[in-house]
């Protein structure tokens, strides 16, 4: 990191936006060179002057006129001055001495910690929460936090259980604070296999990371809790508590008191009475096997797991039948069984325990969340959508609750909705990558394509190591026809993580290269990989099918087929499915049922650009060049790109014909 990037991350420290903004990251970097940014104190007026003028120096455009080290920013913010060069032998570019990276970031820690110091308290609690754009609905909170997962030393039998209760409590309990934002179990979990603090709060979009370990056995336990911050690198508190496994619901209320009392949070009167309000059971042995499942639930996501989880939490309910949480426990167990197996019976079951659940006790976040997935999985969106908003109201400052609630509105056909929902998640925590790259999957469905490319380009740039940034900026691409960008993104996914998405899209790139026999190569893999998917199978039949391979195709074909119609016993209202059956049918030329399912199709998501596009290509498979043409010019119009359909080898018998040259004009959308 160079003084030019302190100056960035000093500039959304105190004013909550970035010093530059541009649709694309050429033109953001061309405005870092040409232009000076808007002074913190036209936005923070109450920003101390010479605070101003060290972030304005650190962002001077000729380097020679910046701090020529931390130490000399450290200097100016610890005496309360700016100074300036003035002389000629201070006009003097610096020598090219390099330094290593880690020794850099080590000193701009410390910066941070004088640059916090010297504002004040009010001024720090502002500092992350300053609203942007149409977000400004939802309060940024103040501190960002990831729970990492607890670990246990000793016997697994008794600590694993203990560990995962200390960590789930204290995240549970976080959430009930209005100025606190917590990362998601989930993100929480995969941040915490990284190496260093910083890339774990990277990963997490975290400034705070608690941690902490399990040791002892039955009879006595010690738990060793810790608080690290980000920034500054370094521990800020850590602290031992002893008890025994029985009194383990009171042992994780003194850890979370004492956690609480060393965060920069006031709590309300209503906030402390939530806090310390009833436990989800008061059965020590129903809480004790409860938290074997979602131990369980934090392994391998394999049917095993899931299903010694799912006894686990019947356990808990047989010491105590009042226990909500075990309901939602056996309902997310259940659906993650039914994507497992496609087997209708878990998504039953699902539902049966999540609306149990609800009717015990309707205060949880947990129950909410719960029962809108279910609903959502088994095309109930309008009930999904009730569900996952009454989430957000319980907890507005989780993430994860209002990018249920977008997802919801996406699969509804609620396109405005949808993005309005990620965005409020990108306001709740912008520093978390899945926020941004939730967003940008919705527009990439929506076809605002440019829209979607910049917020993968902030994917990577928040966590460069990630597939998923690379995989969707490379899908973005390959929508607006820059192939060979494209291929480059998903072969530098493929570096990272060989994940079967990847795979499929890198072989549509290949196709539309016409290179089919590679093309081919990456489809199979991603069906290896996963092999009920039913968009993989499709893909690989239409690999074989470009190859000139028509009987594998065809037989391909019927693979997708069956496994489409399976999904659509659950959920009968699934547009994107539909559509995509839709063109199984028509490439295996059975026009009637492609047509049926498209006109299903369409009925339920009238604004889709892509489904519009799929019906060009139905229609220009089954010979209808005419309402192929019509199809293809109402969706340029609704954003799809020219570039996206000039490519597709199934538009080949268009190209000749005069119309497909005209839809290139700005009337026709491109």
């Amino acid at each position: 990191m160079d003084i030019y990037a302190l100056g960035l991350i000093f500039y959304e420290m105190v004013t909550g936006i970035p010093a530059f903004e541009a649709p694309t990251l050429l033109e953001l970097i061309m405005k870092r060179v040409r232009e000076a940014p808007k002074r913190p104190r036209d936005t923070v007026p109450e920003l101390p002057e010479y605070v101003d003028r060290i972030i304005m120096r650190c962002l001077e455009r000729n380097p020679a006129v910046r701090y020529r080290s931390a130490h000399e920013v450290e200097n100016d913010l610890a005496q309360s001055r700016s100074t300036v060069i003035m002389t000629p032998e201070d006009l003097a570019p610096p020598s090219p001495v390099r330094r290593p990276r880690w020794r850099m970031a080590a000193l701009t820690a410390g910066v941070v910690v004088i640059l916090l110091a010297v504002l004040t308290p009010a001024m720090r609690r502002s500092m992350f929460a300053r609203p942007t754009g149409a977000s400004s609905a939802v309060a940024v909170p103040v501190s960002r936090i990831a729970v990492l997962p607890f670990t246990a030393t000793g016997d697994q039998a008794v600590l694993g259980p203990a560990a995962a209760g200390l960590d789930e409590s204290l995240a549970s309990k976080l959430f009930a604070l209005k100025n606190v934002a917590v990362a998601s179990p989930a993100a929480a979990d995969r941040a915490s296999r990284k190496g260093s603090l910083q890339e774990i709060g990277r990963d997490a979009g975290a400034a705070f990371i608690v941690s902490g370990s399990v040791q002892g056995g039955a009879d006595r336990l010690r738990v060793t809790a810790n608080l690290d911050d980000v920034a500054a690198n370094k521990r800020i508190w850590s602290q031992e508590f002893t008890g025994v496994a029985a009194d383990l619901l009171t042992l994780e209320d003194r850890v979370y008191e004492a956690l609480v009392g060393h965060l920069n949070v006031t709590r309300s009167t209503a906030e402390l009475s939530r806090t310390v309000a009833a436990h989800p059971t008061e059965n020590i042995d129903a809480y004790s096997a409860y938290l074997r499942g979602r131990r369980a639930m934090r392994g391998e996501q394999d049917v095993t797991n899931v299903k010694a989880a799912i006894a686990a939490y019947e356990e808990a309910l047989e010491k105590d039948s009042r226990f909500a949480l075990a309901y939602t426990g056996i309902a997310d167990s259940s659906l993650r069984m039914y994507r497992a197996t496609k087997d209708n019976q878990w998504l039953q079951r699902a539902l049966s325990a999540a609306q149990q659940g609800q009717s015990i006790d309707e205060s949880l976040v947990e129950v909410h969340a719960s029962l809108g997935n279910v609903y959502q999985a088994t095309g109930r969106t309008a009930e999904a959508i009730v569900e996952l908003t009454r989430a957000t109201e319980l907890a507005p400052n989780s993430d994860d609750a209002y990018r249920r609630l977008g997802r919801a509105y996406l699969t509804s056909g609620h396109g405005d909705e949808a993005i309005e929902a990620y965005k409020k998640a990108l306001a709740v925590n912008q520093y978390h990558w899945i926020n941004s790259n939730s967003l940008g999957a919705a527009y990439l469905q929506l076809g605002r394509y440019d829209a979607a490319v910049k917020s993968f380009q902030k994917v990577i740039e928040l966590a460069p190591d990630n597939v998923n940034g690379y995989n969707d900026l490379g899908a973005a691409y390959l929508r607006t026809g820059r192939s060979d960008e494209a291929i480059g993104a998903f072969k530098k996914a493929l570096t990272l993580q060989p994940i079967p998405n990847t795979y499929t899209n890198l072989g549509i790139a290949y196709a539309n290269a016409e290179r089919f026999p590679e093309a081919v190569g990456m489809f199979e893999k991603a069906v290896e990989l996963q092999p009920n998917a039913e968009v993989f199978v499709g893909n690989l039949g239409d690999g074989y099918r470009w190859a000139g391979q028509r009987d594998k195709a065809n037989s391909t074909y019927d693979r997708a087929i069956a496994l489409a119609l399976k999904a659509l016993q659950v959920n009968s209202r699934d547009a994107g499915t539909k559509g995509n059956l839709a063109l199984y049918y028509a490439k295996k030329g059975d026009g009637p049922a492609a047509r049926r399912f498209m006109t299903d199709a369409r009925a339920i998501d009238k604004a889709s650009a892509d489904l519009l596009y799929y019906e060009a290509v139905m229609s220009a498979l089954l010979h209808d060049t005419d309402r192929a043409f019509l199809d293809l010019t109402q969706a340029l119009k609704r954003g799809l790109p020219f570039s996206s359909i000039a490519t597709d080898p199934d538009l080949r018998p268009l190209r000749a014909d005069p119309r497909f040259a005209a839809l290139r004009t700005p009337t026709a959308g491109s």
